[in-house]
């Protein structure tokens, strides 16, 4: 009896820690998805909204201006207007929602260096003698060098304004460490080289 009360208070005190120490898990894991809906994050996904809106405009722009003055140039900036509407649709397609193809395809979609890639080319695409499209194209431009600049301060992976991005999509994006990379065959693996099917028969 005299030793049941300090045991009991002592399995009291050890339960009392783990408890807390599931609080603070439960805290830290709270605080890192926060972070990943940081302004800075939702910020990109509004620009990239906006560029991609401001593509597909274009495109239709394009495409109607094609169909209606004609000439020899007429079929270049009809393809050219069908494809910033394709992906100017699938580039805000990307900002809203999460597509597991799109990081196992297309991983320059899936990395804010790679979107600023994207709007670069299209700004250089797009440069033309014209002041309209000269101001057009330095916009592309711009926001191409934000994204990769940004890329720099926003250390998390992209996310989307529909939903969350799959815990281990993450590692599709990025090369697989050295550390978690399953060591090669050595000479004590015994399971290396394989045994011989017809030398056992």
């Amino acid at each position: 009896g005299i030793f049941a009360a300090p045991a009991c208070g002592s399995a009291q005190r050890e339960r009392a820690r783990t408890l807390e120490e599931r609080a603070r898990a439960i805290m830290a894991g709270e605080a890192s998805a926060n972070e990943s809906k940081c302004p800075a994050n939702r910020m990109f996904n509004i620009m990239g909204l906006l560029m991609g809106a401001l593509m597909v405009l274009v495109g239709v722009f394009m495409c109607a201006s094609a169909v209606d003055q004609g000439g020899k140039d007429a079929p270049r900036s009809f393809m050219i207007g069908l494809y910033l509407v394709g992906f100017g649709a699938f580039a805000m397609a990307n900002e809203v929602i999460y597509m597991g193809g799109v990081v196992k395809y297309f991983l320059l979609f899936d990395s804010y260096i790679g979107k600023g890639i994207f709007y670069i080319f299209w700004g250089f695409l797009m440069w033309s003698s014209r002041v309209e499209w000269i101001i057009l194209a330095l916009v592309f431009l711009v926001v191409g060098c934000v994204f990769i600049l940004g890329s720099f301060a926003v250390t998390d992976p992209p996310v989307y304004l529909c939903g969350e991005r799959p815990a281990d999509a993450g590692t599709a994006s990025r090369r697989q460490s050295e550390a978690t990379r399953p060591p090669p065959p050595g000479q004590n693996d015994q399971t290396w080289p394989p045994p011989d099917p017809y030398a056992s028969a």
